[in-house]
């Protein structure tokens, strides 16, 4: 995950709760925690704290986007430094699920198949109960569920190969997006699987500093 200043780029690598301990929204909680505390201390770090943006990878990239999403809602604002905003300005989201499993079905990593129930499982352990059971609870774990027109501005990519994170959650999202005239730069991978080293070329380093440097204004 990011934490960006528009001259010099500064990134702070943020820990949270996993799903094996706590379960949502705790994570969505740690985050913003951490966006919180280095407001408090950016000028011991040197930060501008009015220029934030953060990213993630697979399901780092789905809990960047449920936080770009949730921008502006005090209710994730839990534990010290609330005096502090958690706001950030953009997402970087890089083939994270759009939206949490919710059915059945088989999927593989670099072609090994994984149980046929393992999405579904980790989406239970995430949540804490069965979506299926429990639907208007679910629908408040879904990103779309938050998206207005203040939400802010996305920077997406996701691999047409990859078996383990169906691109068409992505595609859907773009979607969802675009409809609320939300801003949104897509980049679909032709052939890139899941972490391909098709996101880690140059090419793709330009296209998300060029995203910052337009997003990351005070205005």
């Amino acid at each position: 995950m990011f934490w960006v200043h528009l001259e010099a780029h500064v990134a702070a690598s943020i820990e949270y709760r996993l799903s094996n301990s706590v379960h949502f929204p705790a994570q969505i909680e740690d985050v913003k925690k951490a966006f919180r505390f280095l407001r408090a201390h950016a000028d011991e770090y040197g930060i501008d704290p009015n220029r934030v943006a953060i990213g993630g990878e697979s399901a780092g990239g789905n809990l960047a986007t449920m936080v770009g999403v949730t921008n502006g809602s005090r209710e994730f604002d839990i534990g010290e430094y609330t005096e502090q905003s958690s706001q950030v300005s953009a997402v970087i989201n890089y083939y994270g699920p759009a939206f949490l499993k919710q059915k059945h079905g088989t999927q593989s990593m670099n072609g090994v198949p994984l149980p046929e129930t393992t999405g579904y499982s980790r989406t239970i352990r995430l949540l804490g109960f069965d979506p299926e059971k429990e639907p208007d609870r679910a629908a408040r774990t879904a990103a779309q569920y938050y998206i207005n027109k203040n939400t802010i501005p996305f920077f997406l990519a996701h691999g047409t190969g990859d078996t383990l994170v169906d691109i068409s959650g992505s595609n859907e999202f773009c979607d969802i997006l675009t409809q609320n005239n939300v801003p949104v730069e897509y980049y679909r991978i032709k052939n890139a699987a899941h972490m391909g080293m098709e996101f880690y070329q140059d090419e793709m380093s330009q296209r998300i500093l060029a995203f910052l440097n337009k997003t990351l204004i005070v205005k």
